[in-house]
């Protein structure tokens, strides 16, 4: 069956080859080569015995003595690829072995034509006092620019400018291999392809324009400004994805290609707008407008993995919603709490992903009551015609292996739950340990935090479930302020005795003890660092929460605040962090009544009233807090609309 199935996708690669593919077959190859890592793998080996044959064969040489039957046709090169697709398997090998013997035996035979053609210089100076003319023909072989650009046209009506000091040798009209410098590659055709070679990588293009800069010592970028461009690093065997709007680099000593900013002005390119490529449709896991929410304990509640999830999957072209009700809903839930969490959310998609803080809780939950807990809110969702999505909970650390027996046998129970039940399963469990045996650190010292690369990891994993590729996540998260904080704010502290029963009638009259807090928080330190977003604090101080705000544990602190609104009118009230209670021109309207339910933004949202004119706001809160105004309840991770003030 894989046979067979090489031998279609060769198929594919030949036609493609031979310019016979409509515009629908070629979308299909480029989702075919975006998606499956086999078959890049495939399309390296294929161009390298065609590039090899090309190489040491002619049209009329070694191939026809192979070949009593064979037919010559005008392109040498497709002559060559024809002559693969007879039977690329199963006499690949024997065929390399009477290619080496052909080469032995008769003589080598040179194309008539010379593969490329000069058809633009400007102020060029090349080595070795050649003065090469527009229109002039370029022979294979090496070809250095001392300075200026220089375009030159393959037969493939591929284009080459050489940028400034540039050093390019030509070994095909369909192949180059640079050696410094830089240049800027155009496929005229969706239906050519064309491979360069560097010191660190061999990248194909398939009807694409990106750049290439080699510099010996340093590595080489690829900056990809359309279609896609594979890549195949020296060191290592991966064949990776660059698509429109991507750049990578090729470091010697590295073992993968490293995500860059792209920047088309280092190619002279000024108008491109730097917007990421779209995700092919046939890749799209989710219906439009699919609502998908995540339950779990603190790593969903810290959403980091699903911020880099919202940010991969904003690349189709409809949307989709993602919402967090980590550890605000809890595992072994009421009714009530059942029917909030549907009528809030109405979700699509369900994630579910309970095991880890399970299993370190103080009073350990029973295998027989996970099971029993899971399998009822398994059938609740499927009662609703909700689409399930089962996730292991990551690995634990030493600080708790007398926990790891338990979140084993959690993580089985999801394993067999899931298969026996046909629930999508995503095994965040295994893919963590193995990348740790890479060498990845995964957890935090505290031994139950996943680091922002094991975040990282989780969103791939997640996405390659679905047979996306890792490629679409972000390197960095980055952040603005959600919609909807109040800028201003008055803070104090106070001791635990002097938490408000009622709103004494001249708090917003005192001036005692009171500083100002502007948020988002302008934190000097994070500034320092290069990604602010891959510390959770840092992150959510750039997104309005208020952190760090007392480090005494007897001390809690007092907020106030006004909000002005237009007209009178209803909107929602969101919480997050360690807020308490929230007092709205004299009465409470909002009381965690010491219950923790998580951190995350929009953990609450409560329907409150502000009156036309001044609306005046006290708070309390723990040590941190987030609370904003949105006039609707039904907000996304990143979509939370403002409504200002």
């Amino acid at each position: 069956m894989k046979d067979k199935m090489n031998k279609d996708i060769i198929e594919l690669f030949q036609r493609y080859k031979d310019g016979e593919l409509n515009s629908e077959e070629f979308k299909d190859l480029e989702i075919l080569l975006n998606e499956s890592s086999e078959a890049r793998q495939l399309w390296f080996e294929f161009n390298d015995l065609e590039h090899f044959l090309e190489e040491h064969t002619t049209s009329t040489g070694l191939v026809g003595k192979l070949n009593p039957d064979y037919e010559p046709k005008e392109d040498p090169q497709r002559t060559n690829s024809r002559f693969l697709r007879l039977k690329f398997f199963s006499i690949a090998s024997s065929l390399i072995i009477l290619v080496l013997l052909g080469i032995l035996l008769y003589p080598k035979v040179s194309h008539q034509d010379d593969p490329a053609t000069l058809v633009q210089g400007l102020n060029t100076v090349f080595k070795s006092g050649k003065n090469y003319k527009k229109g002039d023909s370029i022979s294979k072989g090496q070809i250095e620019l001392v300075s200026g650009t220089a375009t030159l046209r393959f037969k493939n009506d591929t284009k080459i400018t050489l940028q400034g000091k540039t050093q390019l040798e030509i070994i095909s009209s369909s192949q180059v291999k640079l050696n410094e410098g830089k240049v800027l590659v155009e496929a005229n055709s969706d239906f050519q392809s064309f491979s360069i070679k560097t010191q660190d990588a061999d990248f194909i293009d398939v009807g694409t324009s990106f750049g290439l800069l080699a510099q010996p010592g340093s590595g080489t970028e690829v900056h990809v400004f359309d279609g896609t461009v594979l890549a195949r690093p020296k060191i290592g065997t991966e064949v990776l994805p660059i698509l429109k709007m991507e750049a990578g680099q090729v470091d010697q000593e590295a073992s993968s290609l490293l995500s860059i900013r792209i920047d088309p002005q280092k190619f002279g390119l000024e108008n491109i707008a730097t917007k990421p490529a779209k995700i092919p449709l046939a890749s799209k896991p989710f219906p439009p407008s699919s609502r998908i929410l995540f339950l779990g304990d603190k790593t969903t509640d810290r959403e980091t993995h699903i911020l880099l999830l919202e940010k991969a999957l904003a690349r189709t072209d409809y949307p989709l919603y993602f919402f967090n009700a980590g550890v605000s809903f809890p595992l072994s839930y009421t009714e009530a709490e059942f029917k909030e969490l549907i009528r809030t959310f109405n979700p699509s998609h369900v994630v579910l992903s309970f095991g880890a803080e399970i299993a370190i809780e103080p009073k350990p939950r029973s295998q027989e009551k996970f099971e029993s807990d899971i399998q009822k809110l398994v059938n609740q969702l499927d009662e609703k015609n909700i689409n399930i999505i089962i996730q292991t909970g990551h690995p634990l650390g030493t600080p708790f292996k007398d926990a790891l027996s338990r979140l084993r046998n959690y993580n089985l129970f999801l394993r067999d739950f899931s298969f026996k039940n046909k629930i999508k399963l995503i095994d965040i469990h295994q893919h963590l340990l193995s990348k740790n045996e890479e060498g990845l650190q995964i957890l935090a010292p505290d031994g139950n935090t996943p680091t922002y690369e094991a975040h990282r990891e989780m969103a791939a994993c997640f996405l390659e479930s679905f047979n996306i590729q890792r490629s679409y996540l972000p390197e960095s998260l980055r952040f603005n302020a959600l919609p909807g904080i109040v800028p201003r704010w008055e803070i104090r502290t106070l001791t635990r005795s002097e938490r408000l029963n009622s709103l004494p009638d001249k708090i917003f009259e005192s001036e005692e003890a009171w500083e100002t807090l502007r948020l988002p928080i302008q934190d000097s330190f994070s500034k320092r660092i290069s990604n602010p977003g891959h510390t959770i604090m840092y992150r959510d101080r750039l997104r309005g929460f208020a952190t760090h705000l007392v480090r005494d544990s007897k001390l809690f602190v007092q907020g106030r605040t006004v909000l002005h609104s237009d007209k009178e009118r209803s909107v929602w009230l969101n919480t997050g962090a360690t807020l308490w209670t929230v007092w709205l021109n004299g009465e409470k309207v909002y009381d965690n009544k010491t219950k923790w339910s998580g951190w995350h933004a929009g953990k609450e949202r409560v329907p409150v009233q502000l009156k036309s004119g001044e609306n005046r706001i006290i708070i309390e809160a723990l040590d941190s807090f987030f609370l904003s105004f949105t006039d609707e309840q039904d907000w996304a991770l990143t979509s939370a609309p403002n409504i200002g003030s």
